[in-house]
């Protein structure tokens, strides 16, 4: 038997893109069905081995707020 990618729960294949599922104790993490891999879902960075809420600004998902805005939970 070969491990699978660490983002994967289960898998065809050890890369990273031969994922069937996704680990759903990750917060965060979703499975991508077209590139077949599991990756962080909207509003989450990666953040080690796993995803972290973001703050949006624009297109920008930021860990920390810009300069000159301030925290809001509608916003994350």
């Amino acid at each position: 038997c070969a491990a699978c990618h660490k983002s994967c729960l289960n898998c065809s294949g050890p890369a990273e893109n031969e994922c069937n599922a996704c680990d759903t104790s990750v917060e965060g993490l979703g499975f991508n069905s077209v590139d077949m891999k599991c990756e962080c879902m909207p509003g989450y960075v990666a953040n080690g081995d796993g995803c972290q809420r973001c703050y949006s600004y624009g297109k920008e998902c930021s860990l920390k707020c810009p300069s000159g805005t301030r925290a809001n939970e509608k916003y994350m």
